[in-house]
């Protein structure tokens, strides 16, 4: 059974609507409440520990993809949105998360060459 501990900076958050969950103290979840409130819970604030039957839904989100699953798909690469957001507010975060690792790419590529001329200079 998965344990989910709340490690925010509030002394307590209620995630679920039924009782308040303190800080660093753990408590023990069943896979489907997990797979519920998974995508509320922002990976620096929370610890899952003895989650076997994480979602398997690979690749990139698209408007097939389940709300929930593209909010889940976000946390699980460190993106977090404010607020309520809607699935297509979801999609164009997917969309800006993507653009910023490909500049992130491009930049990279970029300066090896530069990295490379001053070296064939010298020589």
């Amino acid at each position: 059974m998965p344990t989910v501990t709340y490690l925010g900076p509030a002394y307590s958050t209620v995630l679920d609507g039924h009782e308040p969950r303190f800080r660093r103290v753990p408590f023990e979840v069943d896979n489907e409440w997990l797979n519920t409130w998974r995508a509320r819970m922002d990976p620096k604030s929370w610890l899952i520990e003895g989650d076997e039957q994480a979602p398997t839904i690979e690749g990139v989100p698209d408007a097939g993809w389940k709300r929930a699953d593209i909010l889940a798909w976000l946390s699980t690469n460190g993106v977090v949105p404010s607020g309520y957001t809607t699935k297509g507010r979801a999609l164009e975060l997917v969309g800006n998360y993507l653009s910023e690792g490909q500049n992130d790419e491009q930049v990279q590529v970029e300066e090896s060459p530069v990295e490379e001329h001053p070296q064939g200079d010298d020589e």
